[in-house]
């Protein structure tokens, strides 16, 4: 009876197969849509002013990237963000909708690639493209590159690569089809550079699976040469027109050889990632100290005194050469293992670190080696279906499926936002220089400052000479009004990284709020003298841009300096020079409408940061250190604005107060207030009817950007 009921889901499924993959995968992916844009997503999709007008489809298709971004040639992966920004906007449930067609397509793909495959072999093929294609949309090494929006593009350079693959196999059959995969490789190239590998798979798939004597290879060199034309014309569009160099990144611990060592390491851990797909991280650590995303804090020394007698390097190596050797020695015999081996090895070679480019380490590389891995265990699957009953064999396969999916799904939410992406980090790798560096950040820019203090100061215990987090501290104390713990870390700062513009103006900013005017500018001429050649971040160069932006922010506090001390000659020349180097300096530039559900209406600049916390509406301003928060509050039919205001809480000592005229408003009334700290709040309340929005500023110093703010409250309208 259950064996009957077995056979007629069996039964069922080989029917609907496809529909069941479909809808498997959709559930394991589902939550994605809830996942805010991270990591690079800021600066390719939300930042990137080219995207933002089809006129600049031309400089996208010779390479333009945005100034953190380049050394990579993806013109296609660029015209997608183009076009989805057109579409979708700063949206990023659609960004997501995209990443689940792309990788639902994908998947299908694999099918019909399996099926193919073992339709030329004539073999049964009744479960083993089903269970492929299941494992490959469920399993959660793939989550990297689905869930982060910038890998997904890059997927998508994969699907070309598939669907290319495909293509040629049918084209064995029938001609017509070989070019579709010619225009499909061409795709795959121009939008990822890890496809280029597609004409060595397919040159693997001859003398494997297609049987085809090595010494008759040479009657198809026209094929093959026509896909190496093709990459040929991506490498030579790469290097002569978009003039991006070949290397893209350094190796590691800045030594060939040592990386070298480590790769065999690296291979082995993908291929335990396969198996058991436990500890996934954005980052990982590849030996104690040093992560896969280097920078200078790395500890270089750990990877530098590796050997090949190293014992997890010697047993990497002896287990690869071990694997190897098997699918040469099983390449008549079992040709399905020799194959899969074969697509693990070739399709990792972009990212072998024989050219350094991206971190040593990453799940998304392992996208497209995955259908080598799927096809082996499903065809293993499929041998024990000839072996034992078929129930058992299902039961196997979706309880392989169903823990694939679960982990998935829960993956999924380590990329919620971007709190969550470096806590998830930590959990896997709690000593992560990189983890606990950007779990502070994201803290920081949501206001948690005690949080990323706290952050902080654990990556401080084991590299005292971070001298970022140092910046870091001082930056969120100053935040916090706590001016002489945010000079003691700027002490430090100085010390470690004398070149570090940001910290002068951190500096100048807190002598202005302390009336330190003398020192204020003896400061931040300091800054001025510095080597803007060493201004950087974790190793990384700032742009030319920031630079002079940085330079700007030091010529205006130098203006207020000097305004202050009534030297007005010196504050004009102070003020004209930041116009200079940023002639938009004191115009914010684009300004956003922004609505709420309970009929707030207002625009606010682009720099500023916004976050709908329910109760309140916070607004950031980063580079000029102040937060705004607006709260609607309704007054009581029987009270009357005297009488409200008499009722709200204080912020601290009551310093001045009075009425204030604002657009909009029946009337408006601000308090300022002194905290303990010496930190000058404002506190606006604007009436409309029975309704009053409570605007609260903090802190108000001298780098309060007072244009900016008056053109925002004035914009600010209660239906």
């Amino acid at each position: 009876m259950v064996q009957s009921k077995i056979k007629d889901i069996f039964a069922y499924l080989k029917q609907h197969q496809l529909i069941f993959i479909i809808i498997s995968t959709f559930f394991a992916y589902v939550n994605i849509f809830q996942n805010d844009f991270v990591i690079d997503d800021q600066g390719l999709i939300l930042d990137w002013p080219t995207i933002r007008n089809f006129n600049n489809l031309p400089a996208l298709l010779l390479g333009e990237l945005p100034p953190n971004f380049q050394g990579k040639y993806r013109p296609l992966r660029s015209v997608l963000h183009l076009i989805y920004y057109h579409i979708f906007g700063d949206n990023p449930f659609g960004y997501h909708l995209h990443s689940l067609v792309v990788h639902i397509i994908s998947t299908i793909i694999i099918f019909f690639i399996i099926k193919e495959i073992f339709e030329r072999l004539q073999k049964r093929t009744s479960i083993t493209p089903f269970a492929a294609s299941l494992l490959f949309g469920l399993h959660p090494i793939h989550v990297e590159s689905i869930t982060y929006i910038s890998a997904s593009l890059d997927s998508t350079g994969i699907l070309f690569f598939f669907t290319a693959f495909l293509f040629y196999l049918k084209s064995l059959k029938h001609t017509k089809f070989l070019p579709y995969s010619l225009v499909f490789s061409a795709l795959a190239f121009f939008t990822n550079e890890i496809t280029l590998t597609l004409p060595l798979i397919i040159v693997l798939y001859d003398i494997t699976l297609g049987k085809i004597p090595i010494s008759d290879i040479s009657k198809r060199l026209r094929i093959y040469a026509s896909y190496l034309i093709i990459a040929f014309l991506f490498i030579f569009s790469r290097t002569f027109i978009a003039r991006v160099g070949l290397l893209n990144g350094d190796y590691m611990a800045h030594s060939f050889v040592h990386t070298m060592i480590m790769m065999p390491v690296i291979f082995v851990r993908y291929i335990y990632m396969f198996l058991l797909p436990t500890g996934l991280s954005y980052v990982h650590t590849l030996a104690p100290g040093f992560e896969s995303y280097m920078n200078p804090h790395s500890n270089f020394q750990s990877i530098l005194s590796k050997t090949f007698l190293d014992f997890d390097v010697l047993f990497s190596i002896i287990f690869l050469l071990g694997l190897a050797s098997l699918a040469i020695y099983f390449y008549k015999k079992f040709t399905i293992f020799s194959f899969s081996v074969g697509f693990f090895f070739i399709s990792l070679l972009p990212v072998s670190y024989i050219v350094p480019a991206g971190p040593g380490l990453s799940e998304r590389y392992l996208y497209i080696p995955s259908l080598g891995f799927v096809l082996l265990l499903a065809y293993l699957i499929d041998y024990l279906s000839k072996k034992v009953k078929i129930g058992f064999v299902l039961t196997l396969l979706f309880l392989i499926a169903s823990l694939y999916g679960i982990k998935t799904h829960l993956r999924n939410k380590d990329w919620k936002n971007t709190e969550s992406l470096w806590q998830s980090v930590i959990r896997v790798y709690p000593n992560s220089l990189l983890g606990h560096f950007n779990l502070s950040n994201a803290y920081t820019q949501n206001n948690k400052l005690e949080l990323a203090i706290q952050e902080s100061f654990a990556i401080l215990k084991s590299t005292p000479n971070f001298w970022e987090i140092h910046f870091n501290i001082a930056n969120n104390y100053y935040r916090l009004g706590k001016l002489i713990e945010a000079e003691e870390e700027l002490k430090k700062t100085f010390s470690l990284s004398p070149d570090f513009l940001d910290a002068y103006i951190l500096q100048g900013q807190i002598y202005l709020q302390r009336q330190k005017f003398d020192q204020a500018i003896t400061q931040l001429q300091r800054g001025l003298n510095t080597d803007i050649s060493n201004y950087e971040v974790l190793g990384k160069k700032k742009t030319q841009e920031e630079t002079m932006a940085k330079l700007a922010r030091i010529h205006f506090l130098l203006g207020q300096a000097y305004e202050a001390k009534n030297s007005l000659g010196l504050a004009s020349q102070s003020y004209t020079e930041a116009l200079r180097l940023t002639p938009d300096f004191f115009d914010s530039g684009i300004w956003k409408s922004y609505s709420t559900g309970q009929g707030i209406l207002l625009s606010y600049p682009q720099s500023w940061q916004v976050k709908d916390l329910g109760e309140k509406i916070v607004f950031d301003v980063i580079a000029s250190g102040f937060r705004v928060e607006l709260r609607l509050l309704q007054i009581l039919s029987s009270s009357t604005p005297d009488q409200f205001l008499s009722t709200q809480s204080q912020l601290g000592t009551l310093v001045n107060q009075g009425p204030a005229q604002i657009p909009n408003f029946d009337s408006a009334y601000l308090k300022i207030w002194e905290t303990d700290q010496r930190t000058t709040i404002y506190q606006f309340f604007l009436f409309k009817g029975k309704k009053s929005l409570e605007i609260v500023v903090s802190p108000v110093n001298t780098t309060f950007d007072k244009k900016n703010f008056d053109m925002f409250v004035s914009s600010i309208q209660v239906r």
